[in-house]
């Protein structure tokens, strides 16, 4: 009887231990990119957390519609208790050839961080670039989670490893 109980507790152990070391491992979170354009009239290069519809409208303010595809429409509403928007922008630009690319891949959750596959595209300085005044950002959504700080993981440096 006392080996049962032993076999039955190892098994609830050894259980618990692998469920509390999966949590501890990196989690995907979908996302997708719900809202992107090559001038914002953002300033500042930051990546921060759209908590309000009033605050999306503000950046949208600018375009008064967004495009879906090939048709425009008014700012969805987004419902804030089941989703987030993060927005990454670049700030302003004097040039043309900067954009945010995403790797279509979801974002990670670990300890406590949350990494978004998203890389800041430069133009190359040996290229003309048209002189005119871009300030790139793109709304990203995703299911409400909690995490400490928003970072961008470098999906162009490991394309090339």
């Amino acid at each position: 009887m006392s080996k049962l109980i032993d076999k039955s507790l190892f098994v609830a152990v050894a259980i618990a231990a692998t469920s509390l070391l999966a949590s501890c491992g990196a989690k995907k979170i979908p996302m997708q990119s719900f809202y992107s354009a090559s001038n914002c009239a953002i300033s500042e290069q930051t990546v921060s957390r759209i908590e309000t519809q009033q605050q999306l409208d503000e950046l949208l303010s600018p375009q008064p519609f967004f495009s879906t595809g090939n048709q425009t429409s008014p700012t969805p509403p987004i419902d804030f208790e089941r989703e987030q928007l993060i927005l990454v922008a670049m700030g302003m630009k004097s040039t043309a050839g900067y954009r945010i690319d995403w790797s279509n891949d979801p974002a990670i959750l670990e300890n406590g961080d949350l990494y978004l596959p998203v890389a800041l595209h430069h133009p190359p300085s040996d290229q003309i670039q048209a002189q005119v005044i871009t300030s790139p950002c793109r709304v990203f959504s995703l299911p409400m989670t909690e995490y400490r700080e928003v970072k961008l993981r470098d999906i162009e440096s490991e394309s090339r490893n």
